[in-house]
């Protein structure tokens, strides 16, 4: 996730306009064949998780995926939601959900 988020913002910043979906992808798939050349098995961490059904982490992807980085121009630079912020953002989610029902 923390990733995914910087990936999006340092893309923004250097192109100064919006990272691309291909872009995005691209990035990911590069991040993955790093992790895999080290040797590094990824779990979701939603499995590890007591009630999996809340898929918080699941979530927190979906979040960052969906949110595009934000030009801050007074400050030449681009913020992104990251790992921490969309963890929140979905734990709000679930807690609204429940309270909805």
């Amino acid at each position: 996730m923390e990733f995914l988020g910087n990936t999006k913002r340092i893309i923004s910043e250097v192109n100064p306009q919006k990272i691309t979906p291909e872009q995005e992808d691209e990035s990911m798939k590069t991040f993955d064949k790093f992790i895999e050349s080290l040797g590094i098995g990824l779990v979701n961490a939603d499995i590890l998780i007591e009630n999996s059904q809340l898929r918080t982490l699941e979530n927190s992807i979906r979040i960052i995926r969906n949110t595009d980085p934000i030009d801050n121009r007074p400050y030449n630079c681009w913020k992104m939601i990251k790992s921490i912020d969309s963890i929140l953002l979905s734990i709000a989610e679930i807690i609204n959900k429940k309270r909805s029902r």
